[in-house]
């Protein structure tokens, strides 16, 4: 399970496309994972980043005609009461007398080597090229 949301959150992280965006994405990514692995649902994390969309979306249209002092204020504000949200859903929704931990996988193939074997497949790179090229035209 750690492999799945540490890779899964490298590649969110990246397709995102910039690098303002990719330590955040992914970040989240690895929450998100962290999430999915504890409820055993995609759909939460999917309803999260959902939610972060909607937000942005609304931030960036009814708070872009206010000084960006006051806008950023209300957003630091927003980010503390959905920290805080988050924590408690965390708590409340964990698995009961195991804490938050992750499961090793029965793989015959050992942690580094699935490492090894995920960034060097031909897919994987060519994702990662693509990817930190488009970050670096955006900072162009």
């Amino acid at each position: 399970e750690g492999f799945a949301v540490l890779t899964s959150s490298i590649l969110f992280g990246l397709i995102h496309g910039n690098f303002e965006q990719i330590p955040f994405a992914f970040l989240v990514g690895l929450g998100l994972g962290f999430v999915a692995i504890q409820t055993g649902s995609l759909w939460v994390g999917m309803g999260v980043h959902a939610a972060n969309n909607f937000v942005a979306v609304l931030f960036s249209y009814f708070l872009k005609d206010i000084p960006n002092e006051a806008a950023n204020l209300i957003y630091v504000l927003l980010l503390i009461v959905i920290l805080a949200l988050g924590l408690i859903a965390l708590l409340l929704t964990g698995k009961r007398g195991k804490g938050f931990s992750f499961q090793k996988a029965e793989m015959l193939a050992a942690e580094k080597t699935k490492y090894k074997w995920f960034f060097l497949s031909p897919c994987i790179v060519l994702i990662t090229v693509v990817c930190l090229f488009s970050a670096i035209e955006y900072l162009v």
